[in-house]
């Protein structure tokens, strides 16, 4: 493969590139537990998260609860009362969060906090059922999501894309132009061929005409 062809090849790669999250820098992957199976009052809690800081105003900072009671007692129905606060700015302002029980899933409930910036946050999770309440309380890193949004990645996959697109256009005329020269070589060289044939006489001909007139004039 030749290092035109191999161009564009090189283009997508380096666009996919980076286009990759930076794990290092902020949180993009999957929810990951900030508290494990601690007691809390009846019931045994846990919170997953996947804490996504905005500057929009947009609920990005995910909480899954799970509450579950000892001894296998089916914890449900269960309300939780959640709310976040900074730990870095003074004086902290909290964000209460809606709850959302899963019917299918019971003593699970999923909410959507405001995270309004990147640092240090303390969440609170307080769980009612019928066993009674228990409270549970986790520090957590607020990271903006480095995944980009679709607008940005359509802006900036558009310069490679135009790149991509001149370098196939200037393939495209270059084989044709080829293969039109090739064409016209072809098309001159039976051209050629056919004169020669027709205007040159075979000498065996001229041979013997010259005979005949050597005869004619001895006569």
């Amino acid at each position: 493969m030749s290092i035109r062809e191999r161009f564009p090849l090189q283009v997508a790669a380096l666009a996919l590139w980076a286009l990759v999250p930076r794990t290092a820098s902020a949180h993009s992957g999957p929810p990951f537990p900030i508290v494990s199976d601690r007691a809390a009052g009846p019931y045994l809690v846990s919170v997953w998260t996947d804490p996504d800081a905005t500057e929009d105003g947009t609920a990005a900072g995910k909480f899954w609860i799970l509450v579950r009671a000892p001894k296998g007692v089916d914890p449900s129905p269960v309300r939780v009362a959640f709310s976040a606060r900074p730990l870095d700015r003074h004086p902290a302002r909290t964000v209460e969060a809606a709850s959302a029980s899963t019917p299918s899933k019971p003593g699970e409930a999923f909410v959507t906090v405001v995270l309004d910036h990147e640092g240090p946050w303390e969440v609170h999770a307080s769980v009612e059922g019928p066993l009674g309440r228990g409270d549970v309380t986790a520090p957590v890193d607020a990271t903006f999501d480095m995944r980009p949004s679709p607008v940005a990645t359509a802006v900036f996959l558009l310069p490679f894309l135009a790149i991509g697109g001149l370098w196939l256009t200037v393939m495209v005329r270059r084989r044709s132009r080829a293969a039109a020269m090739e064409q016209d070589a072809t098309s001159g060289a039976t051209a050629n061929h056919d004169h020669h044939g027709i205007g040159v006489e075979p000498s065996s001909s001229a041979a013997t005409r010259s005979s005949s007139t050597s005869r004619i004039a001895k006569s």
